[in-house]
């Protein structure tokens, strides 16, 4: 099975199609941002959302993680916390901006399935739009899981054990929450009736398991043998960030390239 997806890869020239998600996730990054710090903002401070997605922040490499969160505070300090027609507005523009990103995974997924776009212009970006709206919403809710958690075992009182239980307990929950996400995307992003849903698919799971194991050694090999800064100077965070991005749009895209392989061999033997 690795080797026939590896082939698969191969052939789908995968490496190009995450440099292609990459880019367009560049783009999108800091809208989203923008509109994740807006919805946050109605549920509580956004003053400690840099604080909140620290573990996330902390599997990048420290210049992509300060350009982030420096990027971060800029927008809260021009947030206004309260819902307006022109917050409303800038909300919209955001995601419009940001569903850039996830219309290029689409189209990426779509060539893993082997499928030619089936849906017209406003059905996809109405799917890209939703998919982006999906996406920050469950930001927010895993941000709102990691925030509420200290307060919500100390009144329990659990005890040692029954912390460690909980702590091990939340980060299963966010993990299971990223996969059922992924999951969502390789249902909904090819253009094909067929694609089955699974609610956690094979997919999804190797795909986060090797993003975080390569998130944290990129970070590691940035922090310890890159030379990125003496290289690209101002611009080594940029740069950085830019390659992080298409590492973790390759590993999702791996990962509906072994979906597409369990469906392909399904149909085999249903056939």
């Amino acid at each position: 099975m690795a080797k026939r997806v590896w082939a698969e890869a191969k052939k789908d020239n995968l490496t190009l199609l995450a440099a292609g998600v990459a880019f367009y996730a560049m783009l999108a990054l800091f809208p989203s941002l923008i509109a994740l710090v807006t919805v946050y903002a109605l549920a509580a401070d956004p003053a400690k959302i840099s604080e909140q997605i620290e573990p996330v922040t902390s599997l990048l490499p420290q210049e992509a993680a300060e350009l982030v969160e420096q990027q971060l505070t800029a927008i809260v300090e021009s947030n206004t916390g309260s819902l307006t027609i022109g917050l409303v507005v800038s909300v919209l523009a955001a995601l419009w901006a940001a569903s850039g990103g996830i219309g290029a995974l689409i189209t990426g997924i779509n060539a893993v399935y082997g499928q030619e776009e089936q849906r017209g212009f406003v059905k996809l970006k109405a799917l890209a739009l939703t998919l982006t709206l999906g996406a920050v919403v469950v930001v927010v809710l895993a941000l709102l899981l990691v925030a509420a958690f200290p307060s919500v075992v100390d009144a329990l009182n659990l005890g040692t054990a029954g912390r460690l239980a909980a702590e091990l307990g939340r980060w299963l929950l966010l993990a299971a929450l990223i996969a059922l996400t992924l999951s969502v995307f390789y249902r909904v992003g090819p253009s094909q009736a067929s694609a089955r849903w699974r609610w956690m698919s094979w997919g999804a799971v190797i795909a986060l398991v090797i993003w975080l194991l390569g998130s944290i050694g990129f970070s590691l090999y940035v922090g310890n043998f890159g030379s990125y800064n003496k290289t690209y100077g101002t611009l080594a965070a940029v740069i950085i960030l830019m390659l992080w991005l298409y590492l973790s749009a390759y590993v999702i895209l791996l990962g509906a390239e072994l979906d597409a392989e369990l469906d392909r061999r399904e149909r085999v033997r249903a056939g």
